[in-house]
């Protein structure tokens, strides 16, 4: 079993190259983007449960910091999750 940040950086990066992929299909109007970005989304899935999370077994933050990074997981989750992992790696080398 892969520990939890190991399993959000892959889903999160696979989403993102997915995500990539995708919109490069899109301007270049091939078929199936939106089959990628589908893709895309499954993918992200797991780095925003796992985001969400670990934001509320964190007991050093206040609710509306919670409610803030949940909100950014559920609509931004690409970029929030980005964010999220390089504070993430910042305080674990704290």
């Amino acid at each position: 079993m892969l520990k939890k940040p190991t399993q959000y950086t892959i889903s999160l990066a696979g989403s993102l190259l997915v995500y990539i992929v995708a919109a490069l299909y899109k301007v270049m109007y091939w078929p199936g983007a939106n089959v990628l970005f589908s893709a895309g989304v499954i993918l992200g899935l797991p780095f925003v449960y796992l985001g969400i999370i670990d934001v509320y077994q964190n007991t050093k933050r206040e609710p509306l910091v919670k409610l803030l990074w949940t909100l950014g997981f559920i609509f931004l989750s690409v970029i929030t999750g980005i964010v999220y992992q390089s504070t993430y790696q910042k305080r674990n080398r704290e």
